[in-house]
């Protein structure tokens, strides 16, 4: 006899579908010389102790379980072989996937839950769906992750539905009337079909008020609603959301009851529906024995690893930041591959070619030539955020797109993890470019262009905050990034500054400069994300296009976005172009900026003895009698002090003139509050030998998107 853990996030009395589906499966168990025990994921140490003493598991809905991450992980790393039993679509917050069926609905699910089900139905040695139309949203979603799936017919108790004679006009629906379950689409329904008899077996939580040929009726037993849709002559079912199976409508099938029903009904997804009721009949009563039959073969059948030999991996759109944004995807496609060629864009063709050894680097003319017969596998990223892959071309869809809030570059790996089962969606740490080259110099960057115009700063105000950055800091010098479409030098100065150079060379010599910088200052643009590539730090000046998606890649980053509480307008490549006023980044100041690269350079610049307040150029300062207002966004201060000396000490401080000292404890206290509230930064001196020898600490470590 086998022993299973069968786990299930539910009390198993409740009398919901999953738990009667349940219910039915573990009838039969013994049959199948399977001794199943219920847990319903209360205590983990409980559950553990279940699953190593089980010889397999079954994995129900985990949703609500308080431990599921660190369940599936479990699961995942213990051995024991599992079966994943979907009712829902438990990727989803809401376990709706109402985005699905309305593209207005975006961000509804969470990445580390999206990435959590991922891996557990990869590891899964059969993943078991409610019908067809289930599987294919969850294939759409997941890809070749889901190895091994099979659908099960739904396990309705058949024995108490009977063929009986017709009340002719009459349509009832089975549950409370609920936006998700379509309760809003019957009530529109009655009023524009009086002469129908609605009798709804659950309570009105619409909020609207019921026409009289709609009538209430208790929730009843399930045998009571297997002859109340024997009656009926109609059932209602139009939910929102994709229903996975719509037991119901299998119930209502098999009693002889048409459905007034939609596309989102599971269901009516099977083959058998709805010239077929006996092959219906058929299937469900055996569906419990097929269940454990498919189970035990699946849970005993040898792991096969498929890799792939020659791979061609090319992108048929996108500039320079977009190409970077798959480098962590190229590392995962190659990790199940024997040879990858990987075709990028001329401009990048040297630099790629030294900072990726391991695969064989070629311009994007190579794919016009190339003999595709030679590759068992072609990949062709195409360009975040197109949503669905060309079935006629190699493009490969974004599942993610819509659904979840983070960088383009997790897309991008949530795009190739359909493509394979070993490729995991998971990433902690951005693979970041290396450069030998040692600075002569302590300098920071700026690229004040873009691939796209719309997404250029004002020039002169680029101009402006070098000229303030030089003033302020005598011994830090400025290299400017301008290539043959950006603007040119006289669009942001007179007469260029002393310190300010224009380097010249091909893009492997502007990344050795991108990489030796201090910092980098620039727009959304190729340069930035370049600068962001090597984890030189940065400040981005984001406009149209926000910094949750195209944010810099460095672990030290400033993000300003214009457009955020200043214009409400969503940007596509239309709006943007034709925008007049772009105030998304008009509204940004030369004072904003440099208040966000003083924060970069106490963020980043190790703790020195010799170091110098400067007061954040952003805030206003109002002089009231004995006190002084301070403004700085939405934070305001009051400071008030009685003695004279620490008037004179905040006056200095407010001119950038107040050099480090013996303070009162009082003085020394206020200057720890305005450090705090981001209205002084304590810079340390740009002079010190460690950050002249450019030994500041990079990390590899990529903040999370």
């Amino acid at each position: 006899m086998l022993k299973a853990a069968f786990l299930h996030d539910t009390d198993s009395t409740f009398p919901g579908c999953a738990e009667l589906f349940g219910k039915a499966i573990l009838e039969v168990s013994m049959q199948h010389g399977v001794y199943a025990v219920y847990d319903n994921l209360t205590d983990f140490g409980k559950t553990k102790a279940l699953i190593h003493e089980s010889d397999f598991v079954i994995v129900n809905n985990t949703v609500k379980c308080k431990y599921v991450l660190q369940l599936i992980d479990f699961l995942v790393h213990c051995g024991k072989p599992y079966v994943k039993w979907e009712h829902d679509y438990n990727f989803c917050t809401k376990r709706t996937a109402i985005c699905f069926v309305d593209r207005k609905v975006k961000g509804c699910c969470d990445r580390e839950r999206f990435t959590a089900y991922r891996k557990l139905f990869a590891h899964a040695k059969l993943s078991v769906f409610a019908s067809p139309k289930h599987y294919e949203l969850h294939r759409e979603i997941y890809g070749e992750a889901i190895q091994h799936p099979f659908i099960l017919p739904p396990p309705v108790d058949g024995a108490h539905i009977r063929l009986l004679p017709k009340e002719k006009n009459t349509v009832c629906f089975i549950g409370d009337l609920r936006f998700k379950k379509g309760g809003n689409r019957l009530i529109d329904f009655a009023n524009e079909n009086p002469h129908f008899r609605i009798e709804v077996y659950g309570s009105n939580l619409t909020g609207r008020t019921l026409p009289p040929n709609i009538t209430l009726k208790e929730k009843r037993r399930n045998t009571e609603i297997h002859e109340a849709v024997a009656k009926a002559e109609y059932l209602f079912l139009q939910p929102v959301w994709p229903d996975p199976d719509g037991r119901v409508a299998a119930e209502a099938f098999l009693a002889g009851c048409k459905t007034i029903g939609n596309a989102n009904v599971g269901f009516h997804s099977f083959p058998f529906y709805p010239t077929h009721p006996e092959e219906a009949r058929e299937a469900i009563r055996n569906a419990p024995h097929l269940f454990w039959e498919k189970v035990k073969e699946a849970v005993h059948a040898p792991e096969k690893k498929v890799r792939w030999k020659n791979v061609l991996v090319f992108k048929s759109f996108g500039g320079l930041g977009d190409f970077l944004f798959t480098i962590p995807a190229l590392h995962k496609i190659a990790g199940v591959s024997e040879k990858v060629t990987v075709c990028v864009p001329n401009a990048l063709h040297g630099l790629l070619k030294k900072q990726l050894p391991q695969y064989e680097v070629q311009s994007e003319d190579f794919i016009k030539t190339a003999h595709l017969s030679d590759y068992d596998k072609i990949i062709d990223l195409s360009n975040y955020p197109s949503y669905r892959g060309d079935p006629h071309t190699y493009k490969i869809p974004f599942p993610s797109y819509r659904r979840i809030r983070q960088h383009a570059f997790r897309h991008y790996l949530d795009g190739v993890a359909t493509l394979h089962p070993e490729i995991d969606n998971a990433c902690d740490r951005f693979p970041y470019l290396q450069s030998s080259v040692a600075p002569k110099e302590i300098y920071f960057t700026v690229h004040p262009g873009a691939g796209f115009a719309a997404k250029y700063w004002n020039l002169w105000k680029y101009g402006k905050l070098i000229q303030n950055l030089l003033d302020l800091f005598p011994h830090l010098h400025c290299k400017l990034i301008l290539g043959p479409n950006d603007p040119k030098p006289e669009e942001l100065f007179e007469i260029i500054p002393e310190r300010v150079s224009i380097p010249k060379g091909n893009l492997e010599m502007i990344a050795d400069v991108l990489a030796g910088a201090l910092f980098h200052v620039g727009n959304d643009s190729g340069m930035t994300h370049l600068a962001g590539a090597f984890n030189t730090p940065t400040v981005t000046i984001h406009g149209p296009t926000g910094p949750g998606t195209w944010m810099s890649f460095a672990e030290h980053k400033e993000l300003i976005w214009g457009k955020a509480g200043v214009c409400n307008i969503p940007c596509n490549y239309d709006t943007a172009i034709n925008c007049a006023h772009r105030i998304c980044l008009n509204s940004v100041t030369v004072e904003r900026v440099l208040k966000h690269v003083l924060k970069l350079l106490q963020n980043i610049l190790p703790q020195q003895k010799k170091f110098r307040y400067i007061f954040n150029p952003d805030a206003q300062v109002q002089p009231q009698e004995d006190a002084w207002i301070i403004h700085s966004g939405e934070k305001e201060l009051l400071i008030e002090f009685s003695a004279t000396d620490e008037k004179q000490w905040f006056e200095m401080l407010v001119k950038n003139a107040l050099q480090p000292g013996y303070f009162s404890e009082s003085f020394n206290a206020l200057l720890e509050v305005l450090q705090e509230n981001e209205m002084l930064f304590k810079v340390p001196d740009l002079r010190d030998s460690a950050i002249q020898k450019n030994k500041l600490p990079k990390t590899n470590m990529v903040t999370k998107a």
